[in-house]
C-alpha cells in the first residue's frame, strides 16, 4: 500500500513502526474500538491525509526507506536474479551450441548444459510415415 500511495491501515506487529517510515499508516492497535477507528478513517481531513504522506518528501526518510524495500521480501526475486547474473558474467562458460552430429562424449563435458536432450532421428522419419497422404 505504501509504494501504491495508500495509507495502509495496519493490524499486526507492535513493531511495525520501527520498519516503517513515521506516520506512514494508521495503527488499529491505537484505537480501542473498531467503531472509534472507522469514525477516524470517516472523519480524516485533505490535511490529515496529507500528513500520513510528509516522510515522501523528506531525503532522509526516502533513502531509509528505498534501502529497507531493497532487502525485503518483495525484492527477493529481483536480488536472486541479480546474483545469478553477476554469478554468470564471472565465471566462463561454453557455448550450449547443440549439433546432430555431437558425440556422447561432447554432450557430457563439463561446463556445458543441453536441453532438452538432442532426440533420435529415426523419431523424426518414424513420424513421417503416419502422415495422411492425400
Amino acid at each position: 500500500a505504501l509504494l501504491a500511495g495508500c495509507v495502509p491501515v495496519y493490524y499486526g506487529s507492535s513493531q511495525a513502526a520501527s520498519v516503517t517510515p513515521l506516520r506512514s499508516f494508521v495503527d488499529v492497535r491505537s484505537f480501542d474500538t473498531a467503531g472509534d477507528l472507522a469514525e477516524f478513517l470517516n472523519g480524516m481531513t485533505d490535511a490529515d491525509y496529507a500528513e500520513y504522506h510528509a516522510w515522501r518528501s523528506d531525503p532522509a526518510m526516502i533513502g531509509n526507506y528505498t534501502e529497507w524495500l531493497r532487502s525485503g521480501l518483495q525484492t527477493l526475486p529481483c536480488r536472486m536474479c541479480e546474483r545469478v547474473r553477476q554469478q554468470w558474467r564471472e565465471q566462463p562458460h561454453f557455448s550450449a551450441r547443440r549439433t546432430p552430429y555431437a558425440s556422447k562424449s561432447a554432450r557430457l563435458a563439463p561446463g556445458r548444459v543441453f536441453w532438452p536432450e538432442p532426440k533420435p532421428q529415426h523419431l523424426f522419419d518414424a513420424r513421417k510415415r503416419f502422415v495422411r497422404r492425400r
